[in-house]
């Protein structure tokens, strides 16, 4: 995702540190206060908040927390949020891998990749959200039962997603290469309705942690 640069962004985001996090050291007691909450999603690469800020309206028995590492596109999600004037919705500034350690196990309802950056080249295949560790990572922090929604415009990254979840004896409930968007739990991001108004499909597959079968230390 690609942002101009907005001065406005960071003062917001201080000015509003009741929903955002732009700090992890400094805001330790209100991260571990906000996930210590039941009944918690994770979107992991929120971009400008459209997801999270539907999807909560329509669920607000619910808690989300939106991890965003762009600063620019974090204050837009942020300001949406206030603007709706949510209280079940947080803001993380910051790599999803530098918070993961602040999650206890089986602590997460389910998790949330929309649109994360397929990392196309084989060399960049570790900084995949469904690579291997990362895998490992989200089976560890999510309840029993718990979920991984994944959205995706790119097909090789889907195919690839679905035969890692596959690999690690996850449990596909759901796995469409053209999905349309009516799934209950769900709603539309910025980039699906791009991509659906320009006739492309979109994939989506919900995998459900089975038996763990890591072998990775």
């Amino acid at each position: 995702m690609r942002l101009r640069y907005k001065k406005w962004a960071k003062p917001y985001l201080h000015t509003h540190q009741e929903i955002a996090i732009t700090n992890l050291e400094e805001q330790k007691e209100q991260i571990i206060n906000i996930l210590a909450q039941p009944n918690l999603f994770l979107e992991i690469g929120g971009g400008r908040g459209d997801f999270i800020v539907k999807l909560s309206q329509k669920n607000l028995d619910k808690i989300f927390v939106m991890v965003e590492k762009n600063e620019n596109a974090a204050a837009v999600a942020a300001r949406k949020v206030v603007e709706a004037e949510l209280t079940n919705v947080y803001v993380i500034v910051s790599d999803v891998f530098h918070l993961i350690p602040f999650i206890k196990d089986e602590t997460i309802a389910g998790i949330f990749l929309n649109f994360s950056d397929p990392w196309p080249k084989a060399r960049h295949e570790k900084r995949r959200l469904t690579y291997d560790l990362a895998l490992k990572e989200y089976r560890r922090i999510l309840s029993n039962g718990g979920k991984v929604a994944l959205k995706t415009d790119n097909p090789d990254f889907y195919t690839y997603s679905l035969a890692k979840f596959r690999e690690y004896n996850w449990v596909i409930e759901n796995n469409s290469y053209n999905y349309r968007g009516f799934a209950e739990f769900d709603a539309e991001t910025e980039y699906e309705a791009k991509f659906r108004a320009e006739g492309k499909p979109i994939c989506r597959l919900v995998a459900r942690k089975g038996e763990n079968t890591y072998a990775i230390n």
